[in-house]
């Protein structure tokens, strides 16, 4: 058995609005019959003072039928003044999937910004395979987007196929910043469909900038988890609840994922 990666699609522009991209097609190697894992990554073209960068990587496609499947990308920084870049001092996380293929077939792979850049962006996708079955539990994930963080009650997740809840992740940033402006907030999960354990809540910070430039750091929140779904057959709501400690005067979004153990996979054999 082989495990190797690809760098599966061309870097593609991902617009200057929050709409998702025109779908990238992704070929599965001759070779390859399970995606091990992936990762995504962002950077920005221009980048303006009054923006950050983060967003949603999506695989689908009729030959990828074990979808949804998504994951974030890694969050570029607000800045503010003279400073040139966004911050992204960071490598990339493998995002483990452990889902069966089929050589040879095309996914269709999309990325949704959750807030624009004014002066475009680019992103690429990183793929791990293996020759042979791992035997490792497959993971799926979905998504949230946007919500402005001024609203309390979040965006709500279905799952429509889980086993077990085994990922939390966080994405909290800002869109402008300004000086001694940082934040402290706190979002909660919960989903009455989970046993023993109903909410989960994890903590997410933007560092403040004690100066008239600098960037105003924030990072993913990521949590491994393991939590027991009472009906696998059925579905798996989960609400979320935004409590903020300290407010940015200015601007701030967050969105959350949920990775799980689908109750089954399938592989595309057409």
């Amino acid at each position: 058995m082989a495990i190797y990666t690809t760098a599966a699609v061309t870097a593609f522009a991902i617009g200057t609005g929050t709409d998702a991209t025109t779908a990238q097609t992704l070929t599965v190697p001759d070779n390859a019959v399970e995606l091990v894992a992936v990762r995504g990554t962002l950077t920005s073209t221009a980048p303006n003072p009054a923006e950050s960068g983060m967003g949603v990587f999506a695989l689908g496609g009729d030959n990828f039928i074990n979808r949804p499947y998504e994951w974030f990308s890694e969050i570029l920084s607000a800045k503010l003044g003279a400073v040139d870049e966004h911050a992204a001092d960071h490598e990339e996380r493998w995002w483990p999937a452990f889902l069966p293929v089929k050589p040879g077939a095309n996914f269709a792979a999309t990325f949704e910004p959750l807030d624009a850049l004014a002066g475009n962006g680019q992103a690429t996708i990183d793929c791990k395979w293996s020759t042979k079955p791992t035997g490792m539990a497959p993971v799926k994930r979905l998504a949230s987007r946007e919500t402005a963080s001024t609203t309390a009650t979040g965006p709500s997740i279905t799952l429509t196929d889980a086993r077990k809840i085994i990922e939390y992740t966080v994405a909290y940033g800002a869109a402008t910043v300004a000086a001694d402006d940082p934040s402290v907030a706190r979002l909660t999960v919960t989903s009455n469909n989970l046993l023993e354990v109903q909410s989960i809540t994890q903590t997410a910070v933007i560092h403040g900038i004690e100066a008239t430039s600098g960037v105003a750091v924030s990072r993913l929140v990521h949590s491994d988890v393991d939590i027991d779904v009472s009906n696998p057959n059925g579905n798996t709501v989960f609400s979320s609840a935004l409590t903020v400690d300290t407010a940015l005067t200015t601007a701030a979004a967050y969105a959350y994922s949920i990775g799980y153990n689908p109750n089954s996979v399938q592989v595309q054999v057409r």
